[in-house]
């Protein structure tokens, strides 16, 4: 029985229950990058489970080190082709808004009570701002104001996702397509490094699949 590696974000995990290859946690990460050189790899290697006794041994019957590019030209067009998805789907984008977030205690469960725990660890708890206001206070004070912020939620919502023009979600339209750079950007430095595609060729992620 071989098992399967499978690419997950920045790192590489076994598929299946852990607990059938017992010593599974202690599998070393198979994934390294070193950002300083800018020279990627990843090194896949292939286990056999073999039953001694009670337990499970893992047993190296290849290897295999693929090489990850430094820089990834985008196809032509892939950047239009997500912005002109993305705008397709604002007006069911904006609904799905409205029925989850659709009373002020929706608001308060899913957006200001997360936020304000959130905010808790910005803050070191020692500091203590110049006018005397320590971190509790300051804490207080921004859960306050995001508890109070429910209206002006609402209103710079329908202000994204309204109609001018005649055209329906014409400013969510617009940030869509000013954030066209940021997209091909990340796409290109991260993700088509490892995915590759259809066109110019396939990345590490789907050939070792194969392996």
């Amino acid at each position: 029985m071989c098992l399967k590696l499978s690419v997950r974000g920045m790192g590489l995990s076994v598929p299946g229950s852990t607990d059938r290859i017992g010593k599974a946690q202690s599998i070393p990460r198979l994934y390294n990058i070193n950002h300083r050189l800018r020279r990627f790899f990843v090194n896949f290697v292939c286990f056999v489970v073999k039953q001694e006794s009670e337990f499970y041994m893992l047993e190296v019957v290849n290897s295999i080190k693929l090489y990850v590019a430094d820089n990834y030209p985008l196809p032509e067009g892939i950047a239009d082709d997500w912005a002109d998805s993305v705008k397709r789907k604002g007006p069911r984008t904006f609904a799905k808004i409205k029925d989850i977030i659709a009373t002020p205690q929706d608001y308060m469960d899913k957006i200001a009570d997360p936020a304000a725990f959130a905010y808790r660890n910005v803050i070191n708890p020692a500091f203590v701002s110049k006018s005397g206001r320590t971190a509790q206070k300051i804490r207080n004070a921004q859960r306050a104001n995001i508890m109070r912020a429910y209206g002006k939620f609402q209103t710079k919502l329908e202000h994204a996702f309204e109609t001018v023009d005649e055209e329906q979600t014409k400013r969510y339209n617009e940030k869509i397509d000013q954030s066209k750079d940021t997209f091909s950007e990340g796409m290109a430095d991260r993700t088509m490094r490892f995915t590759g595609d259809r066109v110019t060729g396939l990345g590490i992620a789907p050939r070792a699949g194969k392996w």
